[in-house]
């Protein structure tokens, strides 16, 4: 797949072309990756299609292609020694073999973070981007396609609650298996070229939708609430509408007159649609965006995705 004109243009690469071979020249050629407070994963071989921007990002995130670990604390690079033979009656050296870049990544997110973490344990099932403290994204590209950095070994390390001073945290190291897409190919987009900013660098959220009346005889209404699966708070949704659920009774979707409707002291929403409930109805309810087939919807600049709430109507 060739590269979108757009992302083309953010682009800046190893080889800037001031002079000399592999663009060994200074002129105007300074980049170095700083701190790095977040990591993309993207299903590995995903390619990027457009310019990255936060409303491409969050895309992604719905589509389920990226997932976002934002609020790194700590990137530590554990890459080994490159692999030298030193032959013993000249004291020749040469190289055997290049180590894989590797790193480690911590978090203070909690337990619950802890949780997600470990579900990405995998081997070779995801690509990696950077952002660094100075909004700079790295990845890697080729002339026709622009990714990030093919993983092999993705993994948790040991949860490790806080004793004294020391805070708690959570971790993930991973290994870049292929040298060649950092040492010749590495590429990116400086914080001047995109609008992701620090605050945007979130993960989906969690959330739990649940009946706060027993769907019953006759109703033309549900009521339920939305509530942080982490630490059961209730979530300012920013004004949900009803393209944001899918209410289904008895195996057909329901259509909402509108969208639903809060009460500001119990947090209560109403949602109403046509055609009346009967006993016995089985009735399920959820966040939902039908444009992705994720269930995951933005609200608030934020990202939540939810259980399906389930009821059986009663008399």
């Amino acid at each position: 797949m060739a590269i979108s004109a757009g992302l083309q243009a953010q682009l800046n690469r190893v080889n800037c072309g001031a002079a000399g071979v592999l663009g060994t020249g200074t002129k105007n050629c300074p980049f170095n990756r700083k701190r790095v407070i977040a990591a993309i994963f993207t299903t590995q071989g995903f390619e990027f299609e457009e310019a990255l921007s936060l409303t491409y990002l969050q895309e992604l995130q719905q589509r389920g292609v990226a997932i976002v670990l934002g609020k790194v604390i700590n990137f530590t690079d554990n890459t080994p020694e490159d692999s030298i033979n030193t032959y013993d009656t000249t004291g020749i050296k040469s190289v055997n073999g290049k180590r894989p870049y590797e790193y480690l990544v911590n978090f203070d997110n909690g337990i619950y973070f802890h949780k997600a973490l470990a579900s990405l344990e995998s081997f070779g099932a995801y690509d990696v981007t950077y952002v660094d403290e100075q909004l700079n994204i790295l990845f890697t590209s080729s002339t026709t396609s622009a990714k990030g950095f093919t993983c092999g070994q993705v993994a948790v390390v040991p949860y490790k609650g806080s004793t004294g001073n020391a805070p708690a945290s959570e971790g993930l190291w991973w290994q870049e298996i292929y040298r060649s897409e950092f040492d010749q190919d590495a590429t990116w987009i400086t914080s001047a070229n995109h609008d992701i900013r620090a605050v945007n660098l979130d993960g989906v959220n969690d959330a739990i939708v649940e009946f706060a009346v027993v769907p019953s005889d006759g109703d033309t209404t549900v009521q339920f609430t939305v509530k942080t699966k982490a630490d059961v708070k209730d979530v300012d949704l920013g004004g949900l509408l009803a393209a944001n659920l899918e209410l289904i009774v008895d195996g057909t979707e329901k259509t909402l007159s509108g969208a639903p409707t809060q009460n500001t002291s119990t947090k209560v929403y109403t949602a109403t649609f046509t055609g009346a409930i009967a006993t016995g109805d089985v009735v399920t309810l959820r966040l939902n965006d039908d444009n992705f087939t994720t269930g995951i919807i933005l609200k608030g600049g934020r990202l939540y995705k939810s259980n399906t709430a389930s009821a059986t109507a009663v008399a």
